[in-house]
């Protein structure tokens, strides 16, 4: 079995645990992708969450070599090695500077499944939170 996929470009997609890379068929890659992500947050190896303003769904998913790779609304990301949490309910993505925030109903349960998805990753987790719910 595996754990670990990474999105390589618009239809390719490596299994590290495999030492294997799969060509989707292009004209399907899109509906694969995100039936790969949720299959993979199913597994428990990611976390699918609606942003805060319930527009985009946010996946984020084991990937190789010690990282994670998010997607919206499955559209992938690259790989990264390092998420902060921050104030108001924001999760960084911090090699890209990006930003998303959490949906204030789940906060709490998506920040420690998230971390605990990094854990598995062995990523640097940072948190920024006045609030005193980091460590």
């Amino acid at each position: 079995g595996f754990r670990q996929m990474t999105f390589l470009d618009t239809a390719s997609v490596e299994f590290p645990e495999l030492g294997k890379t799969v060509v989707l068929p292009e004209i399907e890659a899109d509906t694969l992708r995100l039936q790969l992500q949720d299959l993979a947050c199913e597994a428990g190896a990611g976390v699918k969450f609606q942003g805060a303003r319930g527009s985009r769904y946010i996946r984020v998913t084991l990937a190789a070599e010690g990282s994670l790779q998010y997607s919206v609304d499955g559209s992938w990301r690259p790989p990264f090695k390092q998420m902060a949490f921050l104030q108001d309910d924001l999760v960084e993505f911090t090699e890209t500077g990006k930003r998303t925030r959490l949906p204030e109903r789940d906060a709490d349960l998506l920040r420690l499944r998230l971390q605990e998805l990094a854990c598995r990753a062995g990523i640097g987790v940072k948190f920024q939170e006045a609030r005193g719910k980091g460590c």
